[in-house]
Parts: structure tokens; C-alpha cells; sequence
């Protein structure tokens, strides 16, 4: 199975949209189970010949069905750790979007406060479900690309809110915190987690845990192996590396060590992919 990460090429789509990734599994290949861990981003993906099974609240299967022509699901709410087994030829692309990145194209509509299901059966649009048969035809990846950041910006609309915005740009900060937040934007505690629930699908709490988790990927995996644990938690945000080990068990169901030992592949889509 083989993975393509394509960031936008449009300036104004790189505000919302983080990469395009083409998936494809081709007949003669094993099946294949991969662990999703948890990511603050949300997705549009789309498969030709295909349908989703539920197995249960963190299992679910991607098979080819020739009777479907397409598949349309939003994944979201991706918190705790989701295995994803792909059996039989899959072919999908995702758009993957940056925080509240989807709302830009959606009229203000919540897909996230509408299932607890992270992966959910989805049209954000009419025209959707035609526009995925066309560009699943289409061989030639840039042209891909380029046909999909064109119908993605004719349906570019704006989002409003008056706090969530700037709540997800300073929460990136390690030193943010909810009560200094609030305080300074006039809000209750409970208004302002009421909504940054609704829109992201998680607490702030939870969002800034998978900050971390996915911040310290990037130090100890992607940026330096060999760097130290000690190092990476203190890099990465945590207060040291007892609250490192903590977050860990919570958030995953394992502490770094071992975490870091059973990945075997690590995309630069900011994806983490295990064996299941």
C-alpha cells in the first residue's frame, strides 16, 4: 500500500487545508491493518469502490465493494488510537484540514457535534459525490491536485467566531492556559469549553495532550532518533518526563519507550502509522 502526501499549491487553500494524501492498495497486495493515533486535523476522504464497516468504537474495516461507486466519509474526533483494516484494491484521497480549517467551506455547518463516530458517512456538498467519481478517474496526480484545490476554493466561504480562532492559534503555546484564556476574552469557563467542544470534537485539555504527543513525534522520530526522552518531553512541552509518561499511558495506552519501539512508519503527513 503506498501513501502520496501533497501539500496545497494555493496560497489561500494552505490557510485551511494541511495536505492532500492519495491512498492506493492495489489487488495483488496483502491486507493491510494500520493504527491511527490521535490528531487534532479533520478529513474529507473519498474511495471508489468501496464501503466502511464499523467493527466497533476503535475498529473499522475499508473494503473494495464493486457495488458502491463511491464512498464519502469525514474522519474527526481522532482522540484515542483507531485501527483501520484495508482489505481487498482501495483507492482514496483525503483532504486533510487544519483546525476549524473545514469551516471555511462549509456554511458554518458542524459535522464534528454530529456523530461521536470518527469515521462517519458525509456529502459536505451537493455536487460532492459526482465531483469524487471525476477525480478518482484521473491518473495523472497534479492534474488531480490542481482539479481538486479548484472546486475546493469554489466552495471557499468564510468562518466567523468570535474566540475559537485566536484559541487555537494560542493554544499551540505551551504556557496557555483556560482561565487566563477566558479571563482575557471575557468568557465563562463553561461557554468557552461548550464551544471549542462543538467545533474541534474535543476539550481543550484533550487538544493540547495531542499537541504534545504529536510534537514530540516530531522531535524524537522525524527531527533526531537519538535524542533522548528526557530532552524530547522538556522540547515537546511537557513539564518533565514523569507528566511525559503519564500523558502517554492516557492518551495511547503506552509509555514513549515502547511507542517509539513498535513504530514502523512515520509519514511526513503527520500521520502516525503501526502495525495493528
Amino acid at each position: 500500500m503506498k501513501i502520496i502526501s501533497i501539500p496545497p499549491k494555493n496560497d489561500l487553500l494552505k490557510n485551511y487545508i494541511d495536505c492532500i494524501h492519495i491512498l492506493q492498495k492495489e489487488h495483488h497486495e496483502k491486507d493491510v491493518d494500520i493504527i491511527v493515533f490521535p490528531h487534532v486535523n479533520t478529513g474529507i476522504s473519498f474511495s471508489k469502490t468501496a464501503k466502511l464497516i464499523k467493527v466497533n468504537a476503535n475498529y473499522f474495516k475499508l473494503k473494495h465493494d464493486p457495488n458502491n461507486t463511491v464512498l464519502v466519509y469525514f474522519n474527526h474526533n481522532l482522540n484515542t488510537p483507531k485501527r483501520l483494516s484495508y482489505e481487498g484494491f482501495y483507492y482514496e484521497i483525503t483532504i486533510s484540514f487544519k483546525p476549524l480549517g473545514i469551516y471555511a467551506f462549509l456554511n458554518n455547518e458542524v459535522p464534528v457535534g454530529n456523530s461521536v463516530d470518527c469515521f462517519t458517512p458525509f456529502i459536505p456538498f451537493p455536487d460532492f459525490e459526482e465531483t469524487a467519481i471525476k477525480m478518482l478517474s484521473l491518473n495523472d496526480k497534479t492534474t488531480l491536485v490542481e482539479q481538486l484545490e479548484s472546486y475546493m476554493l469554489s466552495k471557499l466561504n468564510t468562518f466567523e467566531h468570535a474566540f475559537l480562532k485566536e484559541a487555537v492559534e494560542e493554544i499551540q503555546d505551551p504556557t496557555f492556559t483556560v482561565k487566563e484564556f477566558t479571563k482575557k476574552n471575557n468568557l465563562t469557563v463553561k461557554s468557552f469549553i461548550f464551544h471549542f467542544k462543538k467545533y474541534l470534537g474535543r476539550t481543550p485539555t484533550q487538544h493540547k495532550k495531542i499537541l504534545r504527543f504529536r510534537h514530540s513525534i516530531d522531535k524524537k522520530y522525524a527531527m533526531n532518533r537519538n535524542k533522548n526522552f528526557t530532552q524530547v518531553a522538556l522540547d515537546a512541552g511537557y513539564f518533565d518526563q514523569s507528566h511525559f509518561i503519564k500523558d502517554y499511558k492516557n492518551l495511547i495506552g503506552e509509555i514513549p519507550k515502547e511507542f517509539f519501539k513498535n513504530i514502523n512508519d512515520f509519514l511526513d503527513t503527520g500521520v502516525v502509522h503501526a502495525q495493528g
